[in-house]
């Protein structure tokens, strides 16, 4: 990921982009971004928004190398970088995120605990979803400590979920026995419709 403020830039980021694949996205940048975040726990029985975060970037967007490498040894990826938790929003737009944190976590039938990223445009008050974290890196427990959820609590909340989850599929019944398949191997005409 690159962000270009020519044509030079962006030629040169997609030169390094199309050594990792054939397609490249190129969007519009967002010139005074703000980076929010916000973690989601439950099932489908019941699910609970976290407070939102605000990474500290220093200016810059956070990029692999902030995320995942900066201070390899003892490095805690995210869970070292510098945030504000809460972000420093509006009320009606930490409920907003909230809202559609939930929302998109009931769509994608999500289990236990994610983190959506989000990228807001203070200048036009849009936000944009650029990520979903099915596993997030150290559980996003930083978010849940600051909403009243312990560690040893999520924990015990995601061994439940896990064991709800376990017990649902096995009353669910994998198999299904026919000869249709036998059938065809025989040679058999006119299966079809008889399983």
């Amino acid at each position: 990921v690159s962000k270009a403020s020519n044509k030079k830039e962006l030629e040169e980021g997609l030169d390094i982009a199309f050594t990792f694949d054939r397609k490249v996205l190129v969007e519009k940048a967002i010139n005074n971004p703000m980076e929010l975040n916000c973690s989601v726990l439950g099932d489908e029985r019941k699910a609970k928004a976290s407070v939102i975060e605000m990474p500290v970037t220093g200016g810059n967007l956070l990029g692999f190398i902030e995320k995942y490498i900066s201070g390899v040894i003892g490095s805690k990826g995210m869970a070292s970088l510098k945030r504000v938790v809460p972000a420093p929003i509006e009320d009606s737009l930490t409920k907003e995120l909230q809202e559609l944190s939930l929302n998109v976590f009931k769509e994608l039938d999500c289990k236990g605990v994610v983190r959506i990223d989000y990228m807001y445009d203070v200048e036009s008050n849009n936000y944009y979803i650029t990520e979903i974290n099915v596993i997030p890196g150290s559980l996003s427990y930083y978010l849940w400590e600051k909403s009243d959820i312990s560690y040893s609590e999520l924990i015990d909340l995601l061994v439940d979920i896990a064991l709800h989850a376990h017990s649902v599929k096995q009353n669910l019944n994998y198999t299904f026995s026919s000869d249709i398949l036998k059938s065809g191997i025989n040679g058999k005409k006119g299966t079809k419709g008889k399983l």
